[in-house]
């Protein structure tokens, strides 16, 4: 699933007002005096948050998010971040896949989802750094949404398949390593994981912690030579 958050400058009721309207007339004891939640009524709004998120996974459905953006100072530097209060903004931040920020440049409207020292992104299927968003001729059917989440899913297949290639891989590394009994296997281990070209992420670094893991059960240590010998001979 993709929560997929656009910011730009709306006017219109947020999706956390339908909640608090919602659960305040399910219980108006969640309403104070101002009209505003009760802090039962906030704990009570962030729950049924979760429920729907939770609902929309079983659907398996997509999710768009529009939001205004704010900006916040460190020291000297502005950063641009949604405008979503409370502590549900933040669980949706946590979850969200993509999150585009649209601006203007000069008269062009743009879209990025790139992260950057100006504001905050989520790019994992490998949009373009920046999108032109052409105006439409009448009659012309606005299909930038659907590119994207196709472009999305293909990305999603990608990574499945890779890591599927990773569990793989790691389960004969691990195999290789666990068949070590002296300092010439520890030493074929090194030699093999530094010539192998079909390292996946951190494949590589992980042998190195497995191998080094399993030289210590057998008593080796490696000498100034970066190979393995028995503990008591390495210096």
């Amino acid at each position: 699933m993709i929560y997929f958050q656009i910011y730009q400058y709306l006017r219109s009721t947020t999706a956390l007002d339908f909640v608090s309207d919602y659960l305040i007339r399910q219980n108006p004891k969640y309403k104070r005096g101002d009209g505003q939640l009760t802090q039962q009524g906030y704990g009570a709004r962030k729950l049924a948050f979760k429920s729907f998120f939770s609902k929309i996974v079983l659907l398996q459905k997509n999710l768009v998010f529009v939001a205004h953006d704010k900006e916040e100072k460190d020291a000297d530097s502005k950063f641009i971040r949604p405008d979503v209060g409370g502590s549900s903004g933040a669980d949706l931040i946590k979850e969200i896949d993509l999150v585009g920020y649209m601006e203007a440049i000069g008269k062009k409207r743009t879209i990025s989802f790139d992260p950057c020292e100006k504001y905050y992104g989520k790019n994992t299927c490998q949009l373009p750094t920046l999108i032109e968003l052409n105006e439409l001729a009448p009659g012309t059917q606005n299909a930038f949404l659907t590119g994207v989440l196709q472009q999305y899913e293909k990305g999603l297949e990608a990574r499945q398949a890779m890591a599927i290639q990773y569990s793989e891989l790691m389960e004969l590394i691990r195999e290789k390593i666990d068949a070590v009994e002296d300092a010439a296997g520890a030493n074929e281990i090194i030699e093999w994981a530094g010539k192998f070209e079909g390292h996946i992420w951190d494949s590589k670094i992980q042998a190195g912690y497995l191998l080094k893991a399993k030289a210590e059960e057998v008593g080796l240590k490696l000498n100034k030579t970066k190979k393995y010998e028995p503990a008591e001979q390495a210096s």
